[in-house]
């Protein structure tokens, strides 16, 4: 096995130390435009999949490049801190093709506009006027790409004389690369790939102008099928591959070949509305994240010995479409392990000198000719919001990962140089910080109930599957009611619905769930402007991070209110990647600069709230357990997919639950996803039976049980005190007898139930009126919620005495 190394360098002036340490080890440097191509319903992102065209490009001259500083604002040396640098005729130079690349990537095109047009047909199907998508993007009005040719479009040119356009490499090929189970953990990437490396000219043509010749689309596959055909024969034409055995063998097959087939296997599976056939374990699975990729990747090949029986099917493929393109620069260094040795610190200072050490080691021989394969690999990536470094090292043997991580780990810290252990790939990040432009805000109502101690939290704990199972009245011996949860065991899952988890366990019947995929760990950090804009006005930002991991969620709820016990907000939510989180928590008033271009909830905190500057304002921990209420009278949800109900009654039976889960992002998803739009907003057709499928499809209650600690300070910050209004009644259970005790710090716990997933239609009082009569059912003391987390936090301060003052970065 091969794994790759991925380090996430934190700035400029990182990259520019690593790359002059590193001079006297030079090998080479290239540019590139990567291409990614996906289904229409993004499957192969939901699986971690990647399709990409590597196409070489002559380097633009860098001397007009833009600069991207201070964590992806677009500036230029000329303009003033904290402004936006807006190209003019007289500033644009003859190497404006990044202008026109940024352009591509920022204005209109048919992604964006299936979007847009996606929502609109959900939201007059559902009839719900309360959804809006708020869109990021310029407006497609004065798009200076209408203009522009096809490949001009993509920011390339095939005219070497074309000084508008980045030129392709005269005569270069392109590289057609499928990844499968395409994920990074803790700096570290096992995948398998299919690839490609001499695709023509021409064809990498063909594939650029998919969609964008003469307005009428052309066939990806049948580009596809046309060059395979063609490398099949030339690949069977040689000696080698005559004298093999079978001709079925994948071994026998031109890599173009295998490519296809893996894409026409997935894109009949779309048409057949059948399940992936993914075999693969959780993270925890085994406590070997990477044996559970092996098995995936065993499982997928077993799949393509069906592949004849599945290509049976009449049917045309799925098209493929363009998901987007970046430019990235890679420098390639040799890797030399006596600089990156860990156990001398003599000769820290050889590698700044240019002072290449000896290579002499006591490594065995084969060891050694190994490492002198390995290439050290320094990206500088420009996305369309801004640019990214990464420090790579790829063809790593499995057993001798750990040591090469260690050593790089080295060498950055006595560079110094800042870094972050790399979690996710290029591609997910573009897919990532895109969608964040486009944050659809919709009115979220909710039922949450005050449990009044420890010992009703525990009941509640330990009869949530009587929970989860109760049926009201008679409704219990309905025969429907009971086939409509035996169904849940036989409905297979579509592939529009691996949403969160494509590596979780698919089976045909039921996945088996363990207590550990029902909870999470979260970390909660509050952020409001330094005179609580936010909160005057019944709003709250929230960054949540699960589970100890690099999976967060970023959330601003507005307008929040309380009534007997119901909760009504407008919320927006945006996934961020790890590197902006941690900007966040370090420097929040460097994360409202830098991403209130691109990123949709930094931008309504720029425009419409008008906060130039943020500040770290609270922080607690909730545990919280997870179930889905399959028999709620009150909201009947569609039959569950891929889950047994039995499974999770076994699970909620076992009593102790680890805190040190699988985030919300990888966890088992047992519950429906057919609002598969507010996740991954490109996904269906518009008009097709997919949409018209998910229409009518009802997602279960949840019901969330949480626990939440709060540690109060002894003494807060100096410095003006702030009133958060009168002093209400708390609902949080003290672990200390006194609260006026003002020299030590209290831990308190809040215990809370709640009730989310309501659809509109829903009426949170038959909601809570259900709840309420199962919780009396079970003995539980129980009263209405009449705050939210974070304002039962300040009200604790003010009873305690202290107000705080809000740190500023």
């Amino acid at each position: 096995m091969e794994f790759e190394i991925k380090v996430l360098l934190a700035d400029t002036s990182d990259y520019q130390i690593l790359t002059k340490a590193l001079a006297p080890l030079f090998v080479k440097e290239e540019t590139y435009c990567d291409y990614f191509f996906d289904f229409e319903n993004e499957a192969l992102t939901q699986t971690d999949s990647v399709v990409r065209l590597r196409v070489p490009i002559q380097k633009p001259n860098p001397s007009t490049l833009p600069i991207w500083c201070g964590g992806n604002v677009f500036r230029n040396k000329q303009e003033n801190e904290g402004e936006r640098f807006v190209p003019t005729p007289d500033t644009v130079t003859g190497d404006s093709c990044y202008e026109h690349f940024l352009s591509s990537c920022r204005g209109p095109n048919p992604i964006r506009q299936q979007m847009q047009i996606q929502e609109q047909q959900r939201a007059a199907a559902c009839g719900v006027g309360s959804v809006d998508a708020e869109v990021a993007s310029a407006s497609s009005v004065n798009d200076p790409h209408n203009d522009l040719s096809p490949l001009a479009a993509l920011g390339l040119s095939l005219d070497p004389a074309d000084e508008n356009t980045m030129n392709l490499v005269e005569g270069a090929c392109g590289r057609l690369v499928f990844k499968q189970n395409n994920k990074v953990t803790d700096g570290c990437q096992l995948n398998f790939i299919q690839e490609d490396n001499n695709v023509p000219p021409d064809v990498v043509k063909d594939l650029l102008l998919q969609g964008r010749n003469n307005g009428h689309a052309t066939s990806l596959f049948r580009v596809l099928e046309r060059y395979a055909e063609q490398r099949q024969h030339e690949f069977m034409q040689q000696d080698s591959i005559q004298q093999q055995g079978s001709s079925g063998s994948d071994q026998n097959k031109a890599p173009i070949l295998q490519i296809l087939e893996r894409l026409r296997y997935i894109s009949n599976q779309i048409r057949k509305c059948a399940p992936l056939q993914v075999e693969a374990g959780s993270e925890d699975d085994g406590g070997n994240f990477y044996y559970s990729q092996v098995r995936h990747a065993a499982g997928t090949h077993l799949q393509l010995s069906t592949l004849a029986e599945t290509q049976a099917s009449n049917f045309p493929p799925y098209e493929l479409i363009n998901m987007g393109h970046y430019i990235s620069t890679r420098r390639t260094y040799r890797y030399l392990r006596g600089i990156f040795s860990t156990e001398s610190d003599s000769d820290s200072n050889d590698l700044l000198l240019g002072k290449v050490a000896s290579t002499c080691t006591s490594t065995c021989t084969k060891e050694q000719s190994w490492r002198d394969n390995l290439k050290i690999r320094i990206d500088k990536t420009f996305y369309p919001f801004g640019e990214k470094y990464e420090l790579e090292v790829s063809q790593i043997d499995g057993p001798l990962e750990d040591e090469i991580l260690a050593e790089i780990k080295a060498l950055l810290i006595k560079l110094q140089v800042k870094y972050y252990l790399g979690s996710e790939g290029k591609y997910a990040r573009f897919i990532r910080e895109m969608r964040n432009e486009y944050v659809q805000s919709q009115n979220v109502q909710d039922v949450k109930l005050r449990l009044s101690s420890f010992s009703s939290y525990e009941e509640v704990r330990n009869n949530l599957n009587e929970i989860m199972m109760s049926v009201q009245g008679d409704s219990a011996a309905d025969p429907n009611e009971n086939c409509r949860i035996e169904g849940s065991r036989k409905r297979q899952r579509k592939c529009h619905e691996l949403l969160p988890n494509a590596m979780a366990p698919i089976n045909e019947h039921t996945c088996e769930l363990t207590a550990s995929d029902l909870t999470e760990f979260q970390e909660n950090y509050f952020f409001d402007g330094p005179n609580r804009e936010l909160h005057q006005q019944k709003c709250f930002l929230r960054l949540r991070c699960y589970n100890h991991t690099a999976y967060y969620t970023l959330v601003l709820k507005e307008n929040q209110s309380f009534k007997d016990g119901q909760q009504i907000s407008r919320t927006s939510k945006v996934k961020p990647s790890a590197d902006v989180a941690r900007m966040l928590i370090q420097n929040p008033t460097q994360f409202l600069l830098a991403e209130r271009e691109h990123n949709a909830i930094a931008r309504r905190l720029w425009g419409y709230f008008g906060l130039r500057s943020l500040c770290d304002t609270v922080r607690f921990t909730t545990t919280r357990v997870t179930v889905p209420w399959l028999s709620a009278q009150s909201q009947r949800a569609s039959p569950m997919h891929g889950v047994d109900a039995s499974a999770l009654g076994r699970c909620l039976s076992q009593g102790s639950v680890s805190s040190q889960s699988m985030p919300a992002s990888t966890r088992i998803d047992f519950t429906l996803r057919p609002t598969a739009h507010a996740v991954h907003p490109f996904v269906g057709v518009p008009g097709s039976r997919q949409c018209d499928e998910e229409a009518n499809v009802v997602e279960p209650l949840q019901i969330h049980l949480d626990r939440t600690q709060y540690l109060l300070p002894s003494r807060l910050k100096e410095g003006p005190q702030q009133s958060f209004g009168p002093p209400l009644r708390t609902q949080v259970t003290f672990n200390h007898p006194s609260i006026v005790d003002k020299q030590s710090d209290e831990c308190c716990e809040l215990y809370e139930i709640e009730v989310t997933n309501i659809m509109p239609y829903t009426s949170p009082s038959a909601v809570m009126e259900e709840l309420t009569h199962i919780l009396d059912g079970i003995g539980v003391e129980w009263r209405p919620g009449i705050q939210s987390k974070l304002d039962q936090y300040y009200t604790l301060l003010s009873m305690k005495g202290d107000f705080p003052t809000f740190s500023q970065e």
